[in-house]
């Protein structure tokens, strides 16, 4: 087996990483997960049990 070069495999797998990471971060700032649930915010009045808001 032949011995390969590291270098443009790994350049190339940085590039692709960032250029993923650079449209999902944008992403997630222009639509902040809209989609995902929120669980209820806790206050020192409410109970301490942390319960799913859906049943």
């Amino acid at each position: 087996m032949p011995q390969l070069n590291p270098g443009p495999w790994l350049m190339t797998f940085l590039m692709a990483w960032f250029t993923f990471m650079a449209i999902f971060l944008a992403k997630a700032q222009s639509t902040p997960f809209q989609n995902l649930p929120t669980p209820p915010i806790q206050t020192k009045q409410e109970t301490h049990e942390w319960t799913w808001p859906w049943p």
